[in-house]
């Protein structure tokens, strides 16, 4: 063990490739310390470390680590006498320059106090060098380039075991500033940031962070936001520690600026921690059964989210989404960059909902048609009448009213009462071309026809088959087979209908087939476009 009171004894030391170097007192260093070996440098009494400060007039390197060199400083204090060394003077050196060597910080260790002109406040390492912390503390130091603590670059490694950053500066990662390969593990506060140049120099955990460990993360071209809401990776296992724990994620603090509505969090397999942008959730409330089209959840990347109005519901008129039962603010749009969990309430007025139902004369062409109809308004639920009300043409018959001006829709008859619209109802005059000048129009068409129901292996006719006719998803007639198979069916206005077998004669399998009827304002009835009187239906016995 070689003891040394001054710098000049420490050079000697050095000099002599002495292992283990006690300090026995404070002194200035005026002059860099070139470490080509593996040595120990420490205080005589641990409890008590003493100081080697910058002297003055000298501003580069305490000690320069170059390949080969292996130094390690234990409860001894390394002071950059900042407060005579301005940030500005071009001379400033970090304290320690690793250069392909190895530099370990162990228990008592302090490196404080200095400022850099260049890149690395207290420790400037390159070259594929090493550095270890492991029970050290880097405060006050500053760096007008990067790295106000710990510049760590080209292929180097850092392993930081234990210790602490704290009060350290610069422009870009006032704590460290990685662009190489960084270990960490156990427990560590750096609170003023870690600058992460690319996915190369992520941080690597080589053991479980504690609940205490706080790692600040800078801004930096790797570590930003992105408008597609793409994950940044900034913490990854290693083989010694395969799997994450929430602790370790809940450890790194996402960038002060540009993040909000980010987060850092475990990946799903636990092996990655990553800035992503939080998921927020929305909550509607009020719905009153109505059914809701708008998502439950959103980001602050998501782009503008014009909320949609909920489903209909009878009786009510959507007034908009509220953030409040009552009173409150109209919500109608969450804007792109928005944060937080939101509660929307609904908001409805009682209304009676009103349909119409509107008549048109259905005359392009002259003549032009009279006693059209006024417009009918029926309350929601309730029955309306057609008015009982022949419209007039001249040379034309009035045959009925259609939902289509070529007659191909559904039919009604002045007079007719209806039920149950959801909706408004346009309906158009249907005529028919005549000579007669004045004379009275023939009473609106209706149709009869009889279909035949027969065996489909013997042709004969079968009794007891049930069909019902159906009109807009209503039953309007049913019909039994008699004993010769005949079904008939009376007074249809012209319109479209639906024929089904319900029931089947006795032994004989029920016939699935849905049939189409039509019926125009010629008096002309049609099933899947053949004629309906005499249109033949088929069974087959049950034993086929």
């Amino acid at each position: 063990m070689t003891q040394v009171s001054t710098q000049t004894e420490l050079q000697a030391a050095l000099d002599a490739l002495a292992p283990s170097i006690q300090v026995t007192t404070d002194f200035e260093l005026s002059s860099q310390l070139d470490i080509s070996y593996a040595v120990l440098i420490e205080s005589l009494t641990p409890d008590n470390p003493f100081v080697l400060t910058k002297e003055d007039t000298y501003f580069a390197h305490l000690f320069c680590i170059t390949s080969g060199g292996a130094l390690t400083l234990q409860n001894i204090i390394l002071d950059g006498n900042s407060q005579t060394h301005p940030l500005e003077s071009p001379e400033n050196r970090s304290l320690v320059h690793v250069n392909g060597g190895s530099l370990t910080l162990a228990e008592g260790c302090v490196l404080r106090n200095n400022n850099s002109r260049l890149e690395g406040g207290a420790i400037s390492a390159e070259n594929r060098s090493q550095v270890l912390i492991n029970g050290g503390t880097i405060q006050n130091n500053r760096s007008s380039r990067c790295g106000g603590g710990l510049w760590l670059f080209s292929q180097s490694i850092a392993t930081l075991s234990s210790g602490s950053f704290s009060g350290n500066e610069s422009p870009r990662g006032r704590d460290i500033y990685s662009a190489s390969v960084l270990y960490l593990g156990g427990n560590w506060i750096i609170p003023n940031g870690i600058y992460l140049k690319n996915d190369s120099s992520v941080i690597r955990l080589i053991s479980p962070l504690t609940e205490t460990s706080m790692i600040q993360l800078e801004n930096s071209s790797y570590v930003s936001t992105n408008p597609e809401g793409c994950s940044v990776l900034v913490g990854t296992t290693t083989a010694d520690y395969p799997l994450l724990t929430q602790t370790d994620a809940t450890a790194f603090h996402k960038p002060v600026d540009c993040f909000n509505g980010w987060e850092t969090r475990l990946t799903d397999d636990s092996t990655q921690v990553i800035l992503t942008p939080a998921s927020y959730q929305i909550q509607y409330e009020n719905l009153m059964e109505a059914a809701n089209p708008n998502p439950t959840t959103y980001t602050s990347v998501t782009p503008d989210l014009c909320l949609l109005s909920p489903g209909p519901l009878q009786g009510y008129r959507f007034l908009g989404w509220y953030n409040a039962p009552a009173g409150g603010t109209q919500i109608s749009c969450l804007a792109h960059g928005s944060t937080g969990n939101l509660i929307l309430y609904a908001r409805w007025e009682e209304f009676v909902e009103e349909y119409t139902i509107s008549f048109f004369g259905n005359d392009s062409c002259c003549p032009k048609a009279c006693c059209i109809p006024e417009p009918v308004t029926v309350p929601f639920g309730q029955p309306v009448t057609i008015p009982d009300v022949t419209p007039k043409r001249k040379k034309h018959c009035f045959r009925v009213w259609n939902t289509d001006p070529c007659g191909r829709g559904d039919s009604y008859l002045p007079g007719e009462t209806l039920s149950g619209l959801t909706a408004d109802l346009c309906l158009y005059a249907v005529w028919k071309r005549t000579n007669w000048f004045c004379r009275l129009c023939p009473p609106p068409v209706t149709v009869d026809f009889t279909a035949r129901k027969l065996d489909a292996s013997t042709g004969s006719g079968i009794e007891g088959a049930v069909f019902t006719l159906s009109d807009k998803q209503k039953n309007i007639q049913e019909a039994v087979s008699d004993f010769a198979g005949r079904l008939h069916f009376s007074n249809l206005k012209p319109g479209k209908y639906e024929l089904q077998e319900t029931t089947a004669p006795p032994g004989y399998q029920l016939d699935p087939v849905i049939h189409q009827v039509i019926v125009d304002i010629d008096a002309v009835a049609t099933i899947d476009d053949y004629s309906a009187n005499g249109f033949t239906l088929y069974n087959t016995p049950v034993s086929q």
